[in-house]
């Protein structure tokens, strides 16, 4: 299954906002469905909301299946940027917590 996630704001700052986006997506990791999150209006994000959202699920689900079931649409460069570094960056700091 795929799935498409948008966000709300153009600038994406907010670790609570993350935390709620990431709770939103858990399930659909959970069972092994393609996440597509759609960059398309966003303009930035901060590191805090890439890892509390990418870093956390990385965390939880390891970096294999995040490189394998998480995809980045219309992101651009500054975001994609933010993005990969809460990855590799909670990737690098444990084992995951969910064997998929």
């Amino acid at each position: 299954m795929n799935i498409k996630i948008s966000f709300e704001n153009n600038d994406l700052a907010s670790r609570s906002t993350a935390a709620a986006k990431r709770e939103q997506v858990m399930p659909y990791l959970k069972a092994n469905s393609v996440v597509s999150f759609e960059f398309k209006n966003v303009e930035s994000i901060s590191a805090s909301y890439a890892d509390e959202l990418f870093g956390i699920l990385t965390e939880t689900f390891g970096l294999t299946a995040v490189s394998d079931r998480i995809k980045l649409i219309n992101c651009n460069d500054f975001c994609a940027k933010e993005v990969a570094e809460a990855i590799f960056r909670r990737a690098e700091q444990e084992q995951p917590l969910i064997v998929c």
